[in-house]
């Protein structure tokens, strides 16, 4: 009895070994997750910075323009930039 009693408190303190570590790899993926989202307003601000600059300036014949490639909708760039003007 003693014995399944012992495998019981392994499994009960592995158990919750393994919760403490899902609630630290949600933490961390939270982190990430706010961090990237953090990036892409800062892309998206950018990119519109670069957009005004363009239209401001014109597009000028000979120079490369960089080709900026996102996964921030077109959607998600114009609301950024609408809650920046508030």
């Amino acid at each position: 009895m003693a014995e399944l009693q012992d495998s019981l408190t392994g499994k009960e303190t592995e158990a919750a070994e393994l919760r403490n570590q899902i609630d630290d790899l949600q933490y961390e993926l939270l982190k990430v997750q706010s961090r990237n989202d953090k990036l892409e307003n800062h892309l998206a601000e950018a990119i519109e910075k670069l957009k005004t600059y363009q239209q401001i300036h014109g597009d000028d014949k000979g120079i490369v323009k960089p080709v900026v490639t996102t996964s921030v909708s077109q959607k998600k760039v114009t609301l950024m930039s609408l809650l920046s003007q508030t």
